[in-house]
This record gives C-alpha cells, sequence and structure tokens, in this order.
C-alpha cells in the first residue's frame, strides 16, 4: 500500500468509521453468542444454532453499519446486500486462514491465534465494506 493511500485509509474520517465499526462487531459478537446459548440451550443442535446465530449477527452487522457507520441515505440494493455477504463469508475464510497460520505454523497459543485472526480479519472486513460495499453517491462517480 502506497503512502498516500495508507494517509486516506487513516484520516479522522475513517478512524471513527473504524470505531463505529468496531463497536457495531461487538454488538454482533454479542447477539451472536447469547442466540447461541439460548437455541442451544432449547435443544437445536449446535451447528445450526451457529448458522442461525451468526446470521443474527451478520444481519445485524449490515444494518448497523449501513445506517450509522457508513451513513447510507439511499435505498438499499440487492446488490449492496450480496457484497456485503460476499465479504462476510470472504472474512469468515479468512480468519480461518489466519487461525490456521498463527496457530499452526507461527505456533502461537491457540487464544493468542484467535485473537491474531480477529484483527486480520477486522481490518479485512473493514477496509472491503468501506471500498466495496457501502459505496456512497460521490464515490460511484
Amino acid at each position: 500500500m502506497k503512502g498516500n493511500q495508507m494517509n486516506r485509509l487513516l484520516n479522522k474520517n475513517n478512524g471513527m468509521k473504524f470505531m463505529k465499526f468496531g463497536l457495531v462487531g461487538s454488538m454482533n459478537t454479542l447477539i451472536d453468542i447469547t442466540l447461541f446459548f439460548l437455541l442451544s440451550l432449547a435443544g437445536i443442535l449446535y451447528p445450526l444454532a451457529q448458522t442461525i446465530s451468526y446470521s443474527g449477527g451478520v444481519l445485524n452487522s449490515y444494518f448497523f453499519n449501513r445506517k450509522w457507520t457508513f451513513q447510507q441515505k439511499e435505498r438499499k440494493n440487492r446488490r449492496e446486500f450480496i457484497r456485503f455477504v460476499i465479504v462476510n463469508l470472504g472474512t469468515l475464510c479468512f480468519s480461518i486462514l489466519l487461525l490456521k497460520l498463527a496457530y499452526e505454523y507461527i505456533n502461537l497459543s491457540l487464544v493468542m491465534a484467535k485473537a491474531f485472526a480477529t484483527l486480520g480479519a477486522l481490518i479485512f472486513n473493514f477496509v472491503l465494506t468501506d471500498k466495496w460495499v457501502f459505496l456512497n453517491q460521490k464515490r460511484r462517480g
């Protein structure tokens, strides 16, 4: 990444967006964990409970990041939502790759590997969401 691109990524506006993105991510995690345990306690098998709870977090992420973090004013469209899903599936794959790399090849503890993977996935997801998913009218041209 060139210096000018890095400066744009780190500017004050992006810093505030990144903080909001992190807060929304915290909400997503809380929703995911809460739903997972409630569904598990209700007797739903853990793979289905995980799918439903993760999906709940992703939907929360879409709506709060769209309105609050990236302040999209125009109507929602299918292409935007599809991009959002693609980015989140890509983020999931990227986080698994980072986790495997950190745990199996760098030999970090599982907790540290998870922290490494989570931070890397957060940055990956933020950049793609900002630059590809929630494009405002000015950037669309």
